[in-house]
């Protein structure tokens, strides 16, 4: 669910940025899909974290539990740092894969500056997300994923983009909505993810509400 109201967010960003022209979609889906890409990694480790984490919570060992949270938590973000990087030095070699078109070209220049501060939020909201689904914890991340993107990240974005309190910014400032409801997710879920991993008595809450006892 999680997984789909982000990925919501972004197909229904794309349907309003048609009113600017297909050269607005054309540089907002190639900045889309080159974060897509380098995100794969960090998801990969979120879905590893599940269940390595999950092992740990079976076995009782809360203490080993929350050191490969926050192990998994380190390394997405650096992933994701390095994928900025990237992103920074080799964006117009990055650009042309997709198109030679040079009006394209420079907008997604700009949305990729974007990229590189959403993609590293992105990428720790994932793994987070996937450290809180080894503990059995999955109604408060999605609730925190919903919040972020529809109430936050879309009304902000809408708001810029289309200026019905400023001069609008357009296809920017819907980028900033993006990364301001990704940005939220990404601090409530790791605070979440930094409260349950310290709270025994969570922990066994969420498991024995995920794995109820079968009835004699």
């Amino acid at each position: 669910a999680t997984i789909f109201a982000e990925m919501g967010l972004f197909a229904f960003t794309t349907l309003l940025l048609g009113r600017y022209g297909p050269e607005v979609v054309a540089a907002h889906n190639i900045s889309m899909n080159i974060n897509a890409v380098l995100f794969m990694p960090p998801m990969a480790l979120g879905m590893a974290a599940t269940i390595r984490i999950g092992y740990r919570i079976g076995e009782g060992q809360a203490v080993e539990a929350r050191s490969t949270a926050g192990i998994a938590i380190f390394s997405s973000l650096l992933l994701a740092i390095f994928g900025a990087l990237l992103i920074y030095l080799f964006r117009d070699p990055m650009i042309q894969l997709y198109t030679q078109e040079n009006n394209v070209v420079q907008l997604a220049r700009q949305l990729l500056m974007f990229v590189v501060f959403f993609l590293i939020f992105d990428a720790t909201q994932s793994t987070a997300i996937g450290t809180l689904r080894g503990y059995k914890d999955t109604q408060v991340p999605m609730k925190i994923a919903l919040v972020s993107y529809w109430v936050i990240g879309l009304p902000l974005g809408c708001t810029l983009g289309f200026g019905w309190l400023a001069p609008p910014l357009e296809v920017y400032g819907f980028w900033i909505g993006l990364a301001a409801g990704v940005g939220c997710a990404s601090i409530l879920l790791c605070y979440r993810l930094f409260r349950l991993s310290g709270d025994p008595v969570l922990i066994r809450s969420l498991s024995a509400t995920a794995d109820p006892e079968p009835a004699p």
